[in-house]
């Protein structure tokens, strides 16, 4: 079981109305880095979530979630 970690950035206008990027961590369990890529992708588009892009992915040194 492997763990890959995916940061998602969006850019959203906040209340001044202003376009803020936001960045989102995301926890995946991926035997491959594009399985990650395409689990977290599949992820915010069933959330309604369209203007993003995967600014980083990594393999987690986490070995088990309980």
């Amino acid at each position: 079981m492997n763990y890959w970690q995916v940061v998602a950035q969006f850019e959203r206008i906040n209340e001044k109305g202003r376009v803020q990027k936001i960045k989102e961590s995301y926890l995946v369990d991926a035997q491959t880095g594009t399985e990650a890529e395409a689990k977290t992708y599949k992820f915010l588009e069933t959330q309604g979530e369209t203007d993003f892009k995967i600014i980083r992915l990594s393999e987690s040194n986490i070995i088990k979630v309980f």
